[in-house]
């Protein structure tokens, strides 16, 4: 196996993100084109990588509920599928390719809500605090990102995520100046 070879990757990326039409929603939607091919590893020829996908959006919006500290975060991701490839010696030293496709599509539906508060209040310098719930992939898709073979290619094995949802629970506690705004703003540096 070797690093060494040659290839190309080009595409465009488009981004748009509103946060004044809708008062007090902030959202945005991306689109990424990916062409590329690379002659590496151990590759026979120039293939599209299997990291790889032509296609990725993303939307996501984020609602602030001033008057009772809560955000409510949701973003939906698509990308077309990955390619994959089975890659054998065929006896000679030189590489063949034995099988490849591409994946199905990815998506996934990800839910976040935050609660901001504070638990110390009557410091001189209050703490900003909250309490993040989220579940990621809430529609449970069962997703792909490739195939694993046995080492005589009769078995081919998907690799997926380890849980089809995750989820999740933290809090987290600021001590010091109030950077509310700055936090749900992105404004920290």
């Amino acid at each position: 196996m070797s690093n060494t070879g040659e290839g190309y990757a080009r595409g465009i990326e488009l981004f748009f993100r509103d946060k004044k039409t809708i008062k007090d929603i902030d959202y945005w939607v991306s689109y990424t084109y990916l062409d590329t091919k690379r002659d590496f590893s151990n590759y026979p020829y120039s293939l599209a990588p299997s990291f790889s996908t032509p296609h990725t959006v993303s939307i996501a919006t984020k609602k602030f509920f001033p008057d009772i500290n809560l955000s409510v975060n949701a973003a939906y991701f698509f990308s077309t599928g990955r390619p994959y490839y089975h890659i054998a010696s065929d006896g000679e030293g030189n590489s063949k390719l034995v099988d490849n496709g591409n994946t199905r599509i990815y998506n996934a539906l990800n839910l976040h809500v935050a609660y901001l508060l504070s638990f110390f209040k009557k410091w001189k310098q209050p703490d900003f605090s909250g309490i993040a719930l989220g579940v990621n992939n809430l529609l449970g898709a069962d997703q792909v990102f490739g195939y694993n073979y046995s080492h005589d290619g009769t078995n081919k094995v998907p690799i997926t995520l380890p849980a089809t949802r995750t989820y999740y629970m933290g809090l987290f506690f600021n001590f010091g100046i109030d950077r509310r705004d700055d936090v749900l703003n992105q404004n920290i540096q």
